[in-house]
C-alpha cells in the first residue's frame, strides 16, 4: 500500500501507529487502485469494495477458468482494523518442511534436505491482524513494530505466543504457559528491558470467567 500511495514505508507505519489519517491524495490512491469505499477506509463502516469493485469479483455461479482454478487453492482473506486493511493468503496445500544442517560460521548450510510434509496455518473467519507496540515478547523474537495474525478459533499451544482480551476490555500479547486443572490460565511475559537490556520475567493467572479472547499467534511478520 505504501508502493501504491507513492509514500515510505515508514510513513505508512507512521499512520498505523499514531492513528493520524493519510491525505487526500494518499486515500485516493488507495480507492483508485483498490477499489475501496471511501467512508469503510476512513471509518471502517459499510461495504470494504466500492459496488463496482464487488461487480468484478467472481461469484459462486460464475464459471473458472483452469488457470483460475489453479488458484482457488489460495484463499485471500481481508481484515479490517482501525480503517486500514491487511491482506493475507492462505494455502490450503500440504507443504513441505526442509531442514538447514551442517552450517559453518558465517551461517551457510548444505543443500536443504526434505523432513517432512506439513500444513500451513490457516487463518479462521475472526483472525486479527495486530501491531506490536512494546517489547515485552522480545526474549520470544516478537519486537515492536513486528505484525501479528492470530486466530481466535486455534487452541493455544503452551510456550507460544497468544493475544489476550480480558472481560475489562485490556488487552496484551503474551506467552501461554499452561491450563491449571481448575481452569485458571497461566501467562508470562517480559518486563521492557532496562539500560542494559535485561528482562525479568512475568507471570500472572487469570479465571476462565476473565477473559474475553484468547487468540494464538499463528504468522508473524517484520513489517507490513
Amino acid at each position: 500500500m505504501a508502493r501504491v500511495a507513492g509514500i515510505t514505508k515508514q510513513t505508512f507505519s507512521g499512520y498505523l501507529n499514531s492513528g493520524r489519517l493519510p491525505g487526500v491524495d494518499v486515500l485516493g490512491k488507495w480507492i483508485e487502485e483498490f477499489g475501496l469505499d471511501a467512508n469503510w477506509l476512513l471509518t471502517g463502516r459499510g461495504n470494504m469494495l466500492l459496488a463496482s469493485a464487488q461487480e468484478s469479483l467472481p461469484g459462486k455461479g460464475d464459471a473458472l477458468s483452469p488457470s483460475w482454478k489453479e488458484k482457488e487453492k489460495e484463499e485471500t482473506a481481508c481484515h479490517a482494523h482501525s480503517g486500514f486493511w491487511v491482506k493475507a493468503t492462505q494455502i490450503n496445500q500440504p507443504l513441505s518442511l526442509h531442514s538447514l544442517a551442517g552450517c559453518d560460521e558465517a551461517g551457510w548450510c548444505g543443500e536443504p534436505s526434505r523432513v517432512a510434509a506439513i500444513s500451513p496455518p490457516v487463518l479462521g473467519p475472526d483472525w486479527l491482524a495486530l501491531l506490536v507496540s512494546g517489547d515485552t515478547l522480545l526474549p520470544h523474537g516478537i519486537r515492536k513494530g513486528y505484525v501479528v495474525f492470530c486466530d481466535p478459533a486455534q487452541p493455544p499451544v503452551a510456550e507460544e505466543a497468544v493475544f489476550v482480551q480480558r472481560t475489562d476490555g485490556r488487552s496484551s500479547l503474551k506467552i501461554f504457559a499452561g491450563q491449571r486443572a481448575d481452569g485458571w490460565l497461566e501467562l508470562q511475559n517480559w518486563t521492557p528491558p532496562d539500560t542494559e537490556g535485561r528482562q525479568a520475567v512475568l507471570t500472572e493467572r487469570l479465571a476462565p470467567g476473565e477473559i474475553q479472547c484468547l487468540a494464538p499467534v499463528l504468522l508473524v511478520r517484520q513489517r507490513l
